[in-house]
């Protein structure tokens, strides 16, 4: 009787790890045949077959294939598909990504001529964001409410880096917020 536990536990523990090297070996000709596709696909063709191959490739090698789709998309200006995508990983990642991903999105969407948009975006990443992700979301705040036309937003948001920042950069940001003052006031006068 003994000897069957052992026999059981023994294949047991065969079946866990051929289970596991299974999943390694998929993971490994995922990640295989995404750096194929990044280096040969080309063209209008790039984003359908990267987005197919993301459908079917196992975690993380799908991430990464949705990253290599969205910045395809930016650099190709389709940023209202980026935004998509970009929305897409954020759905599905945890922190820190979630966050990269959002500011991804965001961008596309100031890129995609949705301002306003992409403002409320960046106000909610703001509220659970990592600390290292401030100044770059600071910045992309300013960005999106000078596009949404929303100036007092982006002078706040130039004036808190300014804060944050070495005194080498004052001159520029003065200057940055100077222009949005006069931005503010032709929009008040019109």
């Amino acid at each position: 009787m003994l000897g069957v536990v052992i026999a059981v536990i023994i294949l047991a523990a065969a079946a866990m790890s051929l289970a596991k090297w299974n999943k390694e070996t998929a993971r490994k000709q995922a990640a295989e045949v995404l750096g194929s596709l990044l280096v040969n696909a080309k063209g209008e063709t790039a984003a359908a077959e990267l987005e197919a191959f993301a459908q079917a490739a196992p975690e993380p090698v799908r991430t990464g294939a949705m990253l290599s789709l969205a910045e395809l998309l930016m650099a190709s200006e389709e940023y209202a598909k980026a935004a998509d995508v970009w929305a897409g990983i954020a759905l599905k990642a945890s922190q820190p990504m979630k966050t990269t991903a959002g500011i991804g999105q965001a961008q596309a969407l100031v890129l995609a001529g949705k301002a306003q948009e992409a403002l409320a975006l960046v106000r909610t990443l703001e509220q659970g964001a990592p600390a290292s992700f401030e100044k770059s979301l600071l910045r992309l705040k300013a960005q999106a409410a000078e596009a949404a036309g929303e100036y007092q937003d982006a002078i706040a948001a130039w004036a808190t880096m300014m804060e944050k920042e070495s005194s080498q950069q004052t001159a520029f940001y003065r200057q940055v917020m100077a222009r949005l003052e006069l931005l503010k006031a032709e929009k008040k006068s019109s």
